[in-house]
């Protein structure tokens, strides 16, 4: 499964938000920690493919 996130680095207020079927927003305060998720594309970019494990 793939799925597109546009990260808000330091926000304020943490919240994900649903565009679409496969398509989220989301606003962070933490660094990244490991877990079942691999970016695919978009290492550097707010804009993000992810593979969920």
């Amino acid at each position: 499964m793939k799925i597109f996130v546009t990260a808000k680095p330091n926000a304020r207020e943490r919240s994900v938000e649903k565009n679409d079927e496969t398509s989220y927003a989301v606003s962070v305060k933490e660094p990244p920690v490991p877990s079942r998720v691999k970016i695919v594309s978009g290492w550097t970019s707010r804009q993000k493919t992810l593979e969920i494990f």
